[in-house]
């Protein structure tokens, strides 16, 4: 069985686990019905290692024998007691998941690196390069992450069909005042609506702008209402890239599929929860920087939008989980400003 063969993570574990089952039934194993998230789990595993074995027998050599290498260095590898090569850093006591702190290797010119790639990417509702990386990075350490994401993204046709061509990019203006500048949240708000909406909405706003009452109350507390003229997403900056962002999913994501109201809020929520968790600062080639700050560090001082990993610590004893949100969300805007403001001072779009 060769990866190259399949189209899907998800269709080479299942006949993989399809043919272990198989096997164990020759060994007088009872078990029937359908697949279970165990046997995929170990379908999974059994490539890892297989591959593993395959790129990096040399590494696995020096490991057992005590030796180092540069890779060995460089990434702090270890074997589990899987069987896996994980990388290790510094991040041994961070405040993330096990499996981010000793991510598994793979090799970056394979095909089931490929498959896992292409199955992150369609998860996360056709997103990009980085917010791919950063969640793949959650578990899994590719050398070379970043253009090996991109290579394999730039292959992939279901978002080819969705790029347009190249064009020459204008002078790049000065940053606006309030994106280099530190406000509470909600500071600056923006609303778009669909567009299906608007004969309703232009009803409602005639009746808040000729509305004396609301007017006097917008105007006794200084609020002012900016609007863009249509088909000028370029008017409404950041936020207008945020929209872009949610279209984006939605469309790559729906496509000419007519979904109920109940499976279109459930869509709305995934690309909320996706939007939110894309990286806010440039994801490195180090170690270490499997730890990203997103939008759900600030929102909800938690940086996971997906299934939560079981964790047990009792080094705690006192757990006090007020004080401990607190100095995390110190700790987050300290790296928010020192590392975001690097990246706005770059004159580059």
């Amino acid at each position: 069985m060769k990866c190259e063969n399949f189209s899907s993570l998800i269709r080479l574990l299942r006949i993989t686990a399809w043919v272990q089952r198989f096997i164990r039934k020759l060994k007088k194993d009872t078990i029937s019905g359908q697949l279970t998230a165990k046997e995929m789990e170990e379908a999974k595993f059994m490539w890892i290692v297989h591959i593993q074995r395959k790129h990096f027998a040399k590494e696995i050599h020096d490991i057992t024998k005590n030796k180092s290498s540069n890779i060995i260095r460089q990434l702090g590898l270890t074997i589990d007691n899987n069987g896996f090569i994980r990388c290790v850093g510094r991040t041994e006591h961070a405040d993330v998941f096990e499996n981010a702190k000793r991510p598994i290797l793979l090799p970056k010119k394979e095909a089931f690196t490929k498959l896992l790639i292409y199955s992150y990417h369609r998860n996360l509702l056709h997103v990009g390069v980085a917010q791919t990386l950063s969640q793949i990075r959650q578990k899994y350490w590719i050398p070379q992450g970043r253009s090996t994401v991109r290579h394999v993204l730039r292959t992939y046709g279901n978002c080819i069909r969705y790029k347009g061509g190249p064009y020459k990019m204008p002078l790049i203006p000065p940053l606006p005042q309030k994106k280099v500048t530190a406000s509470s949240p909600y500071t600056y708000t923006a609303i778009d609506y669909f567009k299906a909406a608007s004969n309703v909405v232009q009803q409602e706003w005639k009746k808040v702008l000729y509305d004396s009452d609301i007017q006097n109350y917008v105007s006794n507390k200084g609020i002012n209402w900016k609007f863009i003229v249509e088909l000028a997403p370029w008017m409404g900056g950041f936020y207008e890239r945020l929209v872009g962002l949610a279209k984006r999913s939605l469309r790559k994501t729906m496509g000419k599929v007519c979904l109920s109201v109940e499976q279109l809020r459930t869509l709305l929520t995934e690309v909320e929860a996706v939007v939110n968790s894309r990286p806010l600062a440039y994801i490195g080639e180090d170690i270490d920087s499997n730890i990203v700050l997103t939008p759900s560090c600030f929102l909800t001082l938690n940086k996971h939008t997906g299934i939560p990993e079981r964790i047990d610590n009792d080094e705690d004893p006192e757990y006090k989980p007020q004080l401990s949100s607190t100095d995390n969300l110190f700790e987050i805007w300290k790296k928010r400003s020192k590392t975001f403001k690097q990246i706005l001072e770059s004159a580059s779009w």
